[in-house]
């Protein structure tokens, strides 16, 4: 399994590095002084994270987590044959109540996870339980969490790295969504956001409102937020959809993006935004 998933990624990556090229800019690599902060705060927080597990989950879910649960795996299992997730990345959270979500863990192979493999999160407190004694969460379970509590409205996260967003990532690029009315009705405004806010979940829930409910995060993937997961959902595929677009037209002078005006109706007749 670890071969495939490193024949995966370089795959990825070489799609990545050549979907830079038609944006016409090399990818701007991540220092290794980045990389060293980067790599502590992953081990500290995965350090922490083992630190507030509780006991082995034993006892059935009730309605309500079990079909939370049916629908993130049927989620999961739809990014991963839609080219939106791969084995070697991406998280999956969503909210069961008020206090408790789902999240997938630190490790999983997307095409055969299943409700068994997801953990179950306290979201005051971060502890967790697993029905698998040898998982944990994500490292980047603070960020979900901090989301959650800052937003009541969010009922679902993914954090991903689909193969033209990841492009728009890697080049500290800027996403316009106002390409059609579609694109801008399920968007709205996309973020975007320094590498270091991955190890400041506060200040990365900051950048989500109801005008900006994806963060592009520069060499990192895509942050996308939604009151349910279809809407979730709907927005990672139409942000690498029109980012494909946006990739494709830049050799052409790019995309001719609808006036203020247009914008504005739009938003007072089809998002509810004042």
């Amino acid at each position: 399994m670890e071969c495939f998933r490193r024949f995966e990624m370089i795959e990825h990556c070489a799609r990545v590095q050549l979907a830079c090229g038609r944006i016409g800019q090399s990818p701007i690599p991540l220092t290794t002084q980045q990389l060293k902060e980067h790599n502590q705060y992953v081990n500290n927080q995965i350090q922490t994270i083992l630190n507030k597990r509780t006991e082995s989950k034993t006892s059935n879910p009730n309605d309500q987590e079990k079909e939370v649960r049916r629908e993130l795996i049927d989620t999961i299992h739809r990014c991963y044959r839609q080219f939106l997730t791969n084995t070697s990345s991406g998280v999956f959270s969503a909210r069961v109540n008020a206090n408790t979500i789902i999240i997938t863990p630190s490790s999983y192979d997307a095409s055969s996870i299943s409700d068994q493999d997801l953990i179950s999160v306290e979201l005051t407190s971060g502890s967790w339980t697993s029905y698998d004694t040898s998982s944990a969460p994500s490292p980047y379970l603070d960020v979900h969490l901090s989301i959650y509590n800052s937003h009541s409205s969010i009922d679902s996260i993914i954090y991903a790295q689909p193969l033209h967003t990841c492009a728009l990532a890697a080049t500290h690029s800027s996403f316009p969504s106002q390409q059609i009315p579609e694109s801008y009705i399920t968007l709205h405004n996309v973020n975007n956001v320094a590498f270091e806010n991955l190890r400041t979940p506060k200040n990365l829930a900051n950048t989500i409102d109801n005008r900006h409910p994806i963060s592009i995060i520069d060499n990192a993937g895509v942050l996308v937020t939604g009151s349910s997961l279809r809407e979730t959902f709907d927005r990672l595929e139409v942000m690498e959809a029109m980012a494909e677009v946006y990739i494709q037209t830049i050799p052409f002078g790019g995309p001719k993006l609808m006036s203020s005006n247009n914008v504005r109706t739009i938003e007072t007749l089809f998002m509810g935004l004042p």
